[in-house]
Order: C-alpha cells, then sequence, then structure tokens
C-alpha cells in the first residue's frame, strides 16, 4: 500500500493544483455549486494526473509483490527468482526476471489502452 499510495496522493493533489483558476471562477458564474465545480470542473481537469499517478504506482507495486514474495511467500515469481538464487539455477531466475518484464509491459499495455478510452475526451492522448 506504501508503494502506491503517496504516489497516486502526490499526483492528485498536483492535478487538483493545476486546475486553472479561470475554469472555476467561470464554473462559479455560471452559479455552479461547489460539488459541481469538483464534479464538472476539479476531477476532470485532474484526470490525466490522476492517470499518469496510477501508471507510475504500477510499477511500484510491482516491485513491492516480487520483494514480498521474495521474503516471507512459498509461491510467485519472486519465491521462485529468490530459490534459485539459492540453488544456483541461473536459467529460472532468467525465466523469472523475463516473466517479470513481460508482465510489466502487457500491464503497460493496458493502462495505454484504458488511457485512450478516458482521457480521448481531453484530448491527452493522441488518436
Amino acid at each position: 500500500m506504501y508503494a502506491t499510495f503517496f504516489i497516486v496522493t502526490i499526483n492528485t493533489i498536483t492535478g487538483v493544483q493545476a486546475v486553472e483558476e479561470d475554469k472555476i471562477r467561470s464554473a462559479r458564474s455560471m452559479g455552479a455549486s461547489k460539488w459541481k465545480i469538483m464534479l464538472h470542473v476539479i476531477i476532470p481537469a485532474s484526470l490525466p494526473y490522476n492517470f499518469t499517478g496510477a501508471k507510475l504506482a504500477m510499477g511500484s507495486s510491482f516491485m513491492a509483490i516480487v520483494g514480498a514474495e521474495m521474503v516471507a511467500a512459498n509461491e510467485g515469481i519472486g519465491y521462485m527468482i529468490w530459490n534459485s538464487r539459492l540453488y544456483f539455477k541461473t536459467d529460472w531466475i532468467f525465466v523469472g526476471l523475463i516473466l517479470l518484464g513481460l508482465m510489466g509491459f502487457f500491464m503497460d499495455r493496458v493502462f495505454n489502452q484504458f488511457g485512450k478510452v478516458v482521457l480521448k475526451r481531453y484530448h491527452v492522448v493522441k488518436k
């Protein structure tokens, strides 16, 4: 949790602070309440920052999970890499590393596709 919480939180705070004051003033001048400003101005404007935080946190969470598997698990890729190190099975270590790389690559692709769908509305992602 600590591996991802602060990354997402800091990016969210940065996104909220990056909302242009003109957008908030424009919504207020049209009679929007605080909740409508939050829902229709601040959240959509900070969504790219939230997405970036989630994407960065994904890498940290992978590292935390593999590290936890190495220390206190009886199965998983981290456990396999750790035991392979102890028994000098170098080929199994590389299999584990390649699997981690592939998992990261495919999760990055999933995030990119999700980002194209969600962030398309805000003209953040190229078509």
